[in-house]
């Protein structure tokens, strides 16, 4: 058991539903959880202080770097080619650095984890290579943290228009077959990689009710798409406002004529991507899919009814996530916590993080951190497929992993402790976790023979590695 059912409300605010709890955090939620939670939603994570601190300028330099080899001479390519991936792999590494602060330091711990969820769901990641580096903390500010509270449609659409995303499915490099550019190309075609994730990952399902007509036409549709290279601005785009690296459409890699999509059809053209989008994502089966992932990740299961109360409240407000928050925090099972939610390696580090206090963050335990993440297989950004990471305990909770854990644990507790700050484990476990219901690592924390062995007891307890 977690939380007690007599104070534990607020300790599920704060942990199963946000971060994790700071030191002060459940004091400050009080006697109102729901609308301490509900506060939160509408929060423009775009401009929170930590996460701006990072260098956008940076990452459109080096996207720019690595735009512009195909307009470097033969010889010169390889050493332009090394430093453009040095330079995007320096704004990741800088991304990543900014993203941990955020989540660490933040006190709108549950529009964090909404906005994760969704980073999660609309995923691009590092295994797409080398190119796509830069783009991904441009990717989370621009596009999840900018419209995690916004209307669905327009999340999915500025995911599909975003040069990260063009880069993650091939979409840059999809070309309608009778377009201006197609018909002279005999290696040019029509790639349907994101016409598919599109719709059997983002909006319809698996069970969505298309078939490969509508997913090639769907591709046919955002063909145009791509990324502004020197080559594309001056054939193309010469008076266009672009800079090279952003994405951009261009009529000439279009394929021309009407597509038709479950049904409905579709005029050629730039406007046709937002059309069709928005009609994916107002589609009930759309609704399902999102209800039914959002509650694994708040609850850990889907019941029907609540499946079916999150999507009425989707479809009713034209897909507003602010809507569809404000419909979770609504379900009584989301106070419930009648199923047991394991925390993935990035949200036990920021959990833990968070209990030791910001401030308490030493550059020691963040060199650990880094290797922690590297070792779990849970770096941000690095999906391995754009399923995005697992949920559930078996892909995080095997033997291996849970030594790690104990072991980081017992890392962070020595380098607390030999850097002198004063944690009591007792104390802290009573601020951040429901010891009420955890009558024996109370007894535990209490009796632990010096500091280092009372905090490892803490960190790597059922209580904290679980919300």
């Amino acid at each position: 058991m977690l939380y007690s059912s007599t104070r534990g409300t607020p300790f599920l605010a704060a942990n199963r539903l946000s971060l994790g709890a700071k030191p002060d955090e459940v004091q400050a939620i009080g006697n109102d959880p729901k609308a301490a939670l509900a506060g939160q939603i509408g929060a423009n994570l775009e401009r929170d202080p930590a996460w701006e601190r990072f260098d956008t300028h940076a990452a459109r330099d080096a996207i720019a770097a690595y735009a512009s080899l195909t307009s470097l001479s033969k010889n010169k390519r390889q050493a332009a080619r090394d430093l453009a991936q040095q330079m995007g792999r320096q704004v990741r590494r800088e991304g990543m650095q900014a993203l941990l602060h955020t989540r660490m330091a933040s006190v709108r711990g549950f529009a964090e984890r909404w906005s994760g969820f969704l980073s999660n769901h609309l995923c691009i990641s590092q295994s797409a290579g080398a190119a796509i580096s830069a783009h991904l903390p441009l990717y989370e500010g621009a596009v999840i943290r900018r419209h995690c509270f916004g209307r669905y449609a327009d999340l999915v659409y500025a995911s599909a228009t975003h040069s990260g995303m063009l880069i993650y499915l091939d979409q840059w490099r999809s070309i309608g077959p009778n377009s201006q550019v197609g018909q002279r190309r005999k290696n040019a075609g029509l790639n349907e990689n994101y016409a598919r994730e599109l719709m059997e990952l983002h909006t319809l399902g698996v069970d969505g009710g298309y078939d490969l007509d509508d997913i090639q036409n769907l591709a046919k549709i955002l063909t145009g798409w791509t990324l502004a290279s020197p080559n594309i601005i001056d054939r193309f785009a010469p008076n266009a406002d672009l800079s090279v690296g952003d994405a951009c459409f261009i009529p000439a890699l279009h394929e021309p004529g009407t597509k038709t999509v479950l049904g409905r059809s579709y005029a050629q053209g730039q406007d046709a991507t937002r059309a069709v989008i928005a009609d994916l994502c107002a589609h009930p089966a759309t609704a399902r899919l999102l209800s039914q992932k959002l509650l694994i990740h708040f609850t850990g299961h889907a019941p029907e009814g609540d499946v079916a109360a999150l999507a009425h409240a989707y479809l009713n407000s034209d897909g507003d996530l602010a809507v569809l928050a404000h419909a979770l925090l609504d379900l009584d099972s989301v106070w419930q916590a009648d199923t047991l939610i394991f925390r993935q390696p990035f949200d036990y580090l920021i959990a833990l993080i968070r209990a030791i206090n910001p401030q308490s963050y030493r550059q020691e335990i963040g060199t650990i951190a880094a290797a922690f993440l590297s070792g779990q297989r849970h770096v941000p950004w690095t999906a391995p497929s754009p399923q995005g990471f697992a949920e559930g305990v078996n892909a995080w909770a095997d033997p291996n992993a849970l030594k790690s854990r104990t072991d980081f644990a017992r890392m962070v507790a020595g380098q607390l402790v030999d850097s002198g700050a004063r944690i009591d484990a007792s104390d802290l476990g009573e601020r951040v976790l429901d010891l009420s219901a955890a009558p024996r690592l109370a007894s535990a924390l209490g009796n632990a023979r010096d500091r280092d062995t009372a905090l490892t007891l803490l960190f790597a307890s059922p209580q904290f590695m679980w919300r």
